[in-house]
């Protein structure tokens, strides 16, 4: 990633933690309209609010995710750590969710949100995407007005991949089965007064982004690995 996106990406996500800690709303989705309205109050009501305050994504994986007890869960970009923390109530004390975040800020309200909840199944780590601190063991073009803007690649709109692109990316990562199901799409008019108050005419991208921008759910599988037992077999 870029170093001047990432610096500022750093910086975003480092004030709306200490927002968060602060009490102030608009750390949270309550202004934004891409985050706003994700979760809700069954799910965050016995949440840190903090941990509510400071929910920045721009989805909620945990509505359409199926977990059991004792599964193993990584949440890329953790925040504030709402995801890890629902995630980590139904894997249960036998399973482990590990939360990612790249800002100091963020892992450092994550971890008292932790103790907060007084969730023990849990860690959260700081490092990149790009590499995982662990073991290893959409549709349409994004407006060039859009994909310019820091400020929506925070937002997560202008980081968006085609869903051609993402199920390719998936398929050379190594999974197989990739399955993209929507489950919220986002209208410009949602928008509106945060994308002109960013200098992008609104009217004129209308068109092209129209359906185009949604959260989805990806699911997707590692093949299993096989043993070899055939004349070419080389131990």
């Amino acid at each position: 990633m870029d170093s001047t996106l990432q610096g500022a990406i750093k910086d975003k996500y480092g004030k709306a933690a200490k927002d968060a800690q602060a009490g102030a709303c608009c750390a949270s989705g309550c202004c934004d309209p891409i985050t706003s309205k994700l979760y809700s109050e069954t799910e965050t009501g016995a949440l840190p609010k903090e941990a509510v305050t400071a929910s920045l994504g721009c989805g909620n994986p945990t509505a359409m995710i199926t977990l059991t007890a004792g599964e193993t869960v990584l949440d890329l970009g953790s925040g504030g750590g709402i995801d890890v923390l629902l995630s980590a109530k139904r894997v249960g004390p036998t399973g482990k969710v590990y939360g990612l975040d790249m800002t100091d800020e963020m892992i450092a309200l994550a971890r008292e949100n932790q103790r907060k909840a007084k969730a023990t199944n849990v860690e959260f780590l700081k490092g990149e995407i790009e590499a995982v601190p662990l073991p290893d063991a959409t549709v349409g073009p994004v407006p060039h007005d859009i994909r310019r803007n820091v400020e929506l690649w925070v937002g997560c709109a202008a980081g968006a991949l085609d869903e051609s692109t993402y199920r390719e990316k998936l398929k050379t990562a190594g999974f197989e089965s990739v399955e993209i199901e929507r489950w919220r799409i986002y209208d410009v008019s949602d928008a509106r007064d945060f994308l002109s108050g960013a200098g992008v005419d609104v009217d004129a991208i209308a068109p092209a982004v129209r359906d185009s921008f949604a959260s989805a759910f990806i699911r997707a599988q590692k093949p299993t690995a096989t043993s070899c037992c055939g004349p070419d077999c080389r131990s």
